[in-house]
């Protein structure tokens, strides 16, 4: 459960901070419920401000700003009074250890419910942007996004990577010592298992970086032989090759040690990934070869 608190800390701290006011005097309690009511209306109030500076009406997407208001009313007061979390245990946690296992599962799904809400309002408002008729022509805004939603991928993706190698890897020693027949075989394919996971995983990193190469290449000189390059770049061999090798040996080496494992999770793989991310980065690089060379006939003409 550990894992899920990045999730709710931050509710965790401001909590903590407002209910430590309200217990400290009358004076206390005021600003605690001022900082309540501030901290709850903030999402309105940013939406108050966008509707200025964009001067624009009101739009579906914002509706969001202020469910979001709502909900954190609510969800600010349940971290305060985690009494009333209780209301939402599940059956089956009847029994368990309240403060280990379920607050923090219940305050990861509260929390989890607000950070929804507020992706939602993002990426229906990039949606609502991204259908303007004009937004072809805001070449900077679009190179901008691009590249800004492409390194948030790479940094979740890199996280995400790290994290569930980390969990596997530490799960998976905590069953082996649990497992009293538990040998070397067994830490040496648990090892293993994790390499051959992380290691295509890293090349899948490197082509994301790679097309953010591709983008400052297409930004700064447009269609030239740049970015052809940076484009048959995305389907570099490497990235195929490791997937392949990485699963051939992680089988291969199952079918050598199975006789002399005591513990074995097994589940087939087959990554597509690498090979869809190749021949789209082929498909890319030849419909740019095309424009440049549209674009030379062009030159030429005039």
């Amino acid at each position: 459960m550990d894992g899920l608190r990045i999730l709710y800390f931050p509710w965790e701290g401001l909590s903590a901070l407002l209910r430590a006011l309200s217990l400290s005097g009358a004076a206390g309690n005021a600003l605690a419920f001022f900082l309540y009511v501030c901290i709850s209306l903030l999402p309105a109030a940013g939406l108050l401000l966008i509707l200025r500076k964009e001067r624009r009406g009101f739009s579906g997407a914002d509706v969001w700003l202020l469910v979001l208001s709502a909900y954190t009313f609510y969800l600010l007061y349940a971290f305060i009074n985690p009494v009333l979390l209780t209301y939402h245990f599940p059956g089956r946690f009847e029994g368990a250890d309240l403060a280990k296992d379920v607050l923090p599962l219940m305050k990861s799904v509260f929390a989890g419910l607000w950070l929804t809400i507020l992706a939602a309002w993002i990426l229906l408002t990039l949606n609502r942007k991204l259908r303007q008729e004009e937004i072809l022509d805001r070449k900077e805004f679009l190179y901008r996004g691009a590249r800004a939603l492409l390194c948030a991928v790479i940094a979740l993706k890199a996280l995400t990577v790290l994290f569930t190698g980390w969990q596997e890897v530490a799960f998976g020693i905590l069953r082996l010592k649990e497992n009293a027949g538990a040998t070397n075989w067994d830490y040496a394919a648990l090892t293993l298992h994790a390499v051959t996971v992380l290691i295509p995983e890293g090349f899948l990193l490197m082509v994301l970086v790679q097309m953010l190469e591709l983008l400052k290449a297409l930004r700064e000189t447009g269609f030239d032989r740049a970015e052809v390059k940076a484009a048959r770049n995305l389907a570099g061999a490497a990235t195929v090759s490791a997937a392949v090798f990485c699963s051939l040996i992680w089988n291969g080496a199952l079918f050598f040690l199975s006789g002399k494992l005591m513990h074995l999770d097994y589940q087939w793989e087959l990554s597509l990934s690498p090979l869809l991310t190749a021949f789209g980065a082929l498909l890319l690089a030849r419909y740019l070869r095309a424009a440049g060379e549209l674009k030379q006939e062009n030159e030429m003409i005039i």
